[in-house]
């Protein structure tokens, strides 16, 4: 308990290898505490304890030379691995959020989060006035989220759609895998204005086949295609407020068409251990929640939806929920 009870002192202690690049410069051979302070302008003494203690975690290793090396846990932060977590962990330990942590109590007495206690508005009102931290929100979305798009295409068969249409589906890296392996399949990519103006597809042929459309998905969504998309975004939102998305979808798509919801469950065994830390982020700044499969059941069918096929997914505990 007394370990668990330092965590921030973990989540800081990454933050802040990564910000002096430490699993770049060990990316090509071993380095000791004097090598790596050199090369960082760091104090040695000071850096060497940090790198011990991430050591004692099996973030870094040491060899008898008192060299420190890479292991799976800091090699996928270098800055050339694609799947980086290093925005997710960056925003985690920005401290405008951790300012959001000391409102945890009153979020607990009174089911309000701590953006309405702090603000007095919601996440995404704050997100369209303060930039800055929509930006880090948005990057921070699409690093830990990195290696899902490749599962969602491993996962499920695209190839039979002629519209796809990605709600909220932010920076677009979903959308433009399942694009890049359907060659014949076209995409909308629609959501918030402000998230949509930082949107940009390199891969030319993909940008002509996937329409950039901002609006309010609470409103109303693009009209015409057959399979509807909506990845970790629902756990942001109340049951009333995903009833009218979920509605609006079901009004949007063609006869026949189908919706993908990929989402965490919420489930008490200990292998879904990271759905239930995402569950308490929904807590502390959104309305919504991690649900349980019989939740997203009570949901869909009120929104006109059926279940029909739900397909786990090999990364972050999510899963395809595929409903008609």
């Amino acid at each position: 308990m007394l370990q668990i009870s330092l965590g921030e002192i973990l989540s800081q202690g990454v933050c802040t290898i990564i910000k002096l690049n430490i699993p770049d410069l060990l990316a090509d051979s071993p380095k000791t505490a004097e090598e790596l302070a050199q090369l960082t302008n760091s104090h040695e003494r000071s850096l060497d304890r940090l790198l011990r203690f991430l050591t004692s975690l099996d973030i870094f290793a040491i060899d008898e030379q008192e060299r420190f090396t890479l292991t799976p846990f800091s090699d996928v932060l270098r800055t050339d691995n694609p799947t980086s977590p290093r925005d997710w962990i960056l925003f985690n330990a920005e401290p405008w959020r951790w300012e959001l942590l000391q409102s945890f109590e009153k979020v607990i007495a009174t089911g309000l989060n701590a953006y309405d206690h702090i603000y007095q508005k919601k996440i995404y009102e704050v997100f369209s006035e303060k930039q800055e931290y929509a930006i880090a929100f948005n990057k921070a979305m699409k690093s830990w989220s990195s290696s899902l798009p490749s599962a969602v295409v491993n996962a499920y068969a695209f190839q039979a759609a002629n519209l796809i249409v990605d709600v909220g589906g932010g920076m677009g890296d979903l959308l433009v895998a399942i694009l890049s392996a359907n060659k014949t399949v076209n995409g909308i990519l629609f959501d918030q204005p402000h998230v949509i103006q930082e949107v940009h597809i390199a891969n030319q042929e993909i940008a002509t086949r996937c329409n950039l459309v901002s609006g309010d998905f609470l409103k109303s969504v693009p009209p015409g295609g057959d399979v509807y998309i909506i990845s970790h975004v629902l756990m942001d939102w109340s049951n009333e407020d995903c009833i009218t998305i979920l509605k609006n979808c079901r009004a949007s798509m063609i006869d026949g068409g189908s919706l993908l919801i990929i989402e965490a469950f919420a489930d008490v065994s200990n292998e879904q251990v990271f759905a239930h830390f995402i569950d308490m982020i929904m807590l502390q700044e959104t309305s919504g929640r991690v649900r349980t499969l019989k939740e997203w059941n009570i949901l869909l069918g009120s929104s006109g939806f059926t279940v029909k096929n739900i397909i786990p997914i090999d990364t972050l505990s999510m899963n395809i929920i595929e409903a008609v």
